[in-house]
Order: C-alpha cells, then structure tokens, then sequence
C-alpha cells in the first residue's frame, strides 16, 4: 500500500500480502491473523515499475545483502516495494505515482494465469483494450 504526498510522489509504501475482496470491503490479514480494511481511496503499487537503469546498483547491492541473511530460507522474497521504499525514506531517491482507476488482477502463481487470460479477454472484447492487444 501506498503513501502518496501532495506532490504526487511516493513517500511510503507498506507490503501487505493476502489482500482480498470479502463481501464489500477489501482487506488484508496482518500477521496476527486478523482480517484488516483498506479505505476506498488506498494507493496499491501493482508492482509496475520505471527505473533509470541506475537502478541496477541499489538491486545488486541490496541482493547480496539478502542472499547473506536469507540464503538458508528457500521461501524467503526479496521484495522490491520494500527496496524502494527504503530508498524514497532515505531520501535517496524519488518515484512518481501514476494512478489509474483500472481493473487490477495479481499474477504470482501459475494458477493465476486462466483467470488473468480471461480478464484481458474480457477488457478486449469490451473495447476497454484494442484488439490486438500487443502490436506487431
């Protein structure tokens, strides 16, 4: 999630997992297992990123500092919301939010893949998104 200053630019932005729909809100569960709301207006980072290929440095550094102290943990992520989040805190550097009203769909296990399809379809065939998707 989010924290969008009234420049427009991420100030800082907190990791949730297990984010879902249930009934009419969207919640997450937070590690004690409890089911917390997001307000309606929330900022949620789709993990689609820009970067100037500077970038490269801070991930390489950042990646060997997480294959020293999580190599023994076969499951253990290095996330990249939390490698930017640490750098817009530490005043490193600045990332522009572009929002979007668009429909979103999480695409992380390969069980996601039939669902995603049949929403791209959707959009497609709605004229949401022009036919052919991708050019040639």
């Amino acid at each position: 999630m989010c924290e969008v200053g009234f420049t427009g630019n991420l100030v800082g932005i907190n990791e949730r997992t297990n984010v879902e729909q249930r009934n009419t809100e969207v919640v997450y569960v937070d590690d004690s297992g409890a089911a917390v709301a997001l307000a309606e207006d929330t900022v949620a980072s789709m993990n689609f990123w820009g970067f100037d290929p500077s970038m490269l440095r801070h991930l390489e550094a950042r990646f060997h500092i997480f294959l020293d102290r999580e190599s023994a943990d076969a499951k253990s992520e290095l996330l990249l919301p939390m490698i930017v989040g640490e750098m817009v805190e530490a005043g490193t550097d600045t990332v522009k939010v572009l929002r979007t009203e668009g429909p979103w769909f999480g695409v992380t296990y390969p069980d996601d893949k039939p669902t995603v399809q049949a929403s791209l379809a959707g959009l497609t065939h709605d004229g949401t998104y022009p036919s052919p998707l991708w050019g040639s």
